[in-house]
């Protein structure tokens, strides 16, 4: 109910300035949004569909429309960094989410751990994203898979393997899907972050 009160609230940039004094919106933004199933969001289901419009679809989850939500908020050029479900790059419902971030932000990096889950207490596999709210076609999205724990294969390359896919390489797969379904451990419709995504030589 508060975040649909949020979104109501006039242009991302007003409100922004109302709370916090902030005129052309946040600089960074740093989120871990509920994992809230779609048939438990509640009463508000709807609103927040009618708003979200471009990014979710009536079967999408709730952090869905944080990712919508959390770009309106970000000045133009503003980092967008989530650990999130990972649900929404191999999910149908996902496609449209992928879609509305390929057209309004750079999604400049993937991670995916091999060896755990971010929050060992959450039933729910995760992955961060980073993103930067850009219009402008720069530069290749990389996908990350980490092979210890985040801290180990940051600090050493060899304990990581990446891909990196283009924008228009993304864009073209989104919303150009295959007439038959690509094996798990190829490159398939959505954007390929889980391991059973990517292409063999890195699943």
């Amino acid at each position: 109910a508060k975040m649909l009160a949020f979104a109501r609230e006039g242009t991302p940039k007003d409100w922004n300035k109302t709370m916090f004094g902030i005129a052309n919106g946040f600089d960074i933004l740093l989120g871990n949004p509920p994992y809230v199933r779609q048939e438990s969001i509640g009463p508000h289901k709807s609103s927040l569909l009618a708003l979200y419009r471009d990014a979710a679809t009536a079967r999408s989850d709730l952090y869905c429309y944080f990712y919508a939500r959390g770009l309106q908020l970000l000045r133009d050029g503003g980092m967008h960094v989530f650990v999130c479900s990972n649900s929404w790059l191999d999910v149908g419902y996902g496609a449209k989410l992928q879609e509305h971030l390929l057209k309004n932000a750079h999604v400049q990096a993937i991670y995916e751990s091999a060896v755990g889950r971010q929050f060992s207490t959450a039933d729910i596999n995760t992955i961060i994203s980073v993103i930067r709210k850009t219009t402008a076609n720069d530069g290749a999205t990389r996908f990350v898979h980490l092979l210890e724990s985040f801290e180990a294969a940051v600090a050493e390359g060899g304990q990581r393997r990446e891909i990196a896919k283009s924008r228009a390489e993304l864009i073209e797969a989104a919303t150009n899907p295959p007439k038959q379904k690509i094996h798990r451990r190829q490159v398939g419709r959505q954007i390929p972050a889980r391991s059973g995504h990517l292409p063999p030589h890195l699943g």
